[in-house]
């Protein structure tokens, strides 16, 4: 008789009420100390808040809270600037967890392109990523801009093209996505206003960012197509700065200085807290 057959239920059996008794144990101390930690990190106190997601972290393994603990424990160190034991921590994450969404993947290579000498390490990971999965506009979008930064431009917009090949008009956050980044890390008004148009008729339910993402692009092309996706925006009923500071750009290029410094002031208050100067 294989007694392996008799010890491993039983044993499955002790380790299962363990866990329980853990979770019995802990829950109520994990939960104290995480929501801490949250609080430190919200005060700005990173090193405090470190401290306490290390002292819980290996008390939660196994647990759903590990994931967050962990990708805390990530964010925070790489705030404090110790970007290789972010590193590790996420190679953690991904070890326990292989079935991760790729924002996680994407997250780690964000880390290793600014460590030094990782920036080949990243890339191959974007590849891995966008390899994997071609219709991931954050991967493309992140390895552009990686590529950007180490002044390969011509990579960087050969990368973003492949995107609009894949990823294309997906969806409302996908098509954001890749306007911004032409826009702000690529510098290329014209191809963030293309990815805008190729998808402006071909989704009813459109997001509040991609108003507001829409109306930045056209502020110097097209001020009737800004103005009215500023219109949309606002029926979202958000309060953002940079709505406000994209309204005041609007006003001010529509020869309305005195409304502009309204919108600008009310930005302000909204980004820097109330009674702004």
């Amino acid at each position: 008789m294989d007694i392996s057959c008799v010890l491993l239920p039983a044993l499955m059996k002790v380790q299962a009420a363990r866990k329980v008794a853990l979770t019995a144990n802990q829950e109520g101390k994990v939960s104290e100390l995480l929501k801490h930690a949250k609080g430190l990190s919200d005060a700005g106190d990173y090193a405090s808040a470190t401290k306490v997601l290390e002292r819980i972290e290996p008390m939660t393994v196994g647990y759903e809270e590990n994931k967050e603990i962990l990708m805390l424990l990530s964010m925070n160190l790489e705030i404090l600037g110790e970007l290789e034991r972010a590193q590790e921590v996420l190679g953690t994450y991904v070890e326990r967890y292989p079935r991760s969404s790729n924002k996680v993947m994407v997250k780690r290579a964000q880390i290793l392109g600014t460590i030094k000498g990782g920036s080949q390490r990243a890339v191959d990971l974007y590849r891995g990523i966008i390899a994997g999965d071609r219709s991931d506009p954050e991967a493309y979008c992140s390895l552009a801009e990686l590529y950007h930064d180490l002044g390969v431009d011509d990579k960087a917009k050969g990368t973003m093209r492949e995107a609009e090949g894949r990823v294309g008009s997906r969806d409302v956050e996908a098509s954001t996505m890749l306007s911004r980044t032409y826009r702000k890390v690529l510098d290329d008004p014209e191809s963030a206003r293309r990815v805008s148009d190729s998808m402006y008729g071909k989704w009813k339910k459109k997001t509040y960012d991609y108003w507001l993402e829409r109306a930045i692009i056209y502020l110097d092309l097209d001020l009737l197509k800004a103005e009215e996706a500023l219109s949309k925006a606002s029926s979202f009923r958000r309060e953002d700065p940079q709505f406000h500071e994209a309204m005041a750009a609007l006003l001010e290029r529509k020869g309305l200085p005195d409304k502009a410094r309204e919108q600008m002031k009310r930005a302000r208050a909204l980004r820097w807290g109330e009674g702004s100067d």
